[in-house]
């Protein structure tokens, strides 16, 4: 038995995963926008930094976000462009492309879920 990926399975997850970044987008801007008013408030030069780098990395993610979506929609465009006239089932090549998506989505997830959680702790132990 041959294993099929159909173009509305890919579709879908493409739909999720811009749905989950979209969301981190948002989140984003609201933790770089709480930063931003803790920083304005310190004073303590140790507290200072570490706000810095947490605002650093927030707008790296912001900016990881949106090369994550581009890749996304350039895939969505890649599939329609590949795809023969009346298939639904995705050639290889554009299952490998979208199977190295995934891994970057799914290593993400982590990164963020780590990042925010160190904020967190961080928040909750000196602030």
């Amino acid at each position: 038995m041959v294993d099929v990926t159909y173009n509305s399975d890919l579709h879908f997850e493409h739909t999720l995963w811009t749905s989950e970044l979209t969301f981190w987008g948002g989140e984003l801007k609201s933790l770089e926008n709480r930063l931003n008013e803790l920083i304005s408030h310190w004073t303590d030069k140790e507290v200072l930094t570490k706000l810095e780098h947490y605002l650093d990395e927030f707008n790296l993610q912001s900016n990881i976000v949106r090369d994550i979506q581009k890749s996304i929609q350039q895939h969505e465009i890649n599939i329609l462009d590949h795809t023969p006239n009346g298939s639904e089932s995705m050639d290889i090549p554009r299952v490998k492309e979208h199977l190295k998506l995934r891994h970057k989505m799914e290593a993400q997830r982590e990164i963020y879920g780590n990042l925010k959680k160190d904020f967190f702790l961080f928040s909750s132990e000196n602030l």
